[in-house]
């Protein structure tokens, strides 16, 4: 097992009550000294290209959050700029930042990442993947 000097992690005891409540213990945890990136690791289509290109584009303009699209579907990665971090501190329940994104129009630009949507929610969805790499 590799060490990162950077690399720091949470246990969210209140996993259960949801992505919402998760994303913001995290994000409290960070505080707002900093950007922010959200990504899920069940998305298989996004790779290190996607998240440089992601990251590239939002230091053109650190004012607003960027959220990934996908064909007009607004979906993870997501750049949060440290400005914006304290609004979801108090995020609950099972929601993600999608409800978010449609009441706070004004602080959100979308970048199109042309790939497939595509997250692994059940073994159904698992064993597709898997056929396609």
């Amino acid at each position: 097992q590799k060490e990162y000097d950077n690399l720091h992690y949470l246990v969210c005891e209140s996993f259960q009550e949801g992505m919402g409540s998760t994303l913001s213990e995290g994000l409290r945890k960070i505080g707002n000294r900093q950007h922010v990136l959200i990504h899920l690791v069940d998305m298989p289509y996004i790779n290190g290209f996607h998240l440089k290109y992601l990251i590239n584009h939002f230091q053109k303009n650190t004012s607003l959050a960027l959220v990934s699209s996908y064909k007009r579907q607004s979906a993870p990665p997501v750049m949060i700029p440290q400005q914006l971090v304290s609004m979801f501190y108090d995020w609950k329940g099972d929601m993600g930042l999608g409800t978010f994104w449609r009441q706070h129009k004004d602080l959100v630009e979308k970048l199109e990442l042309g790939v497939p949507y595509q997250d692994i929610d059940t073994q159904e969805d698992w064993e597709k993947i898997k056929k396609q790499f």
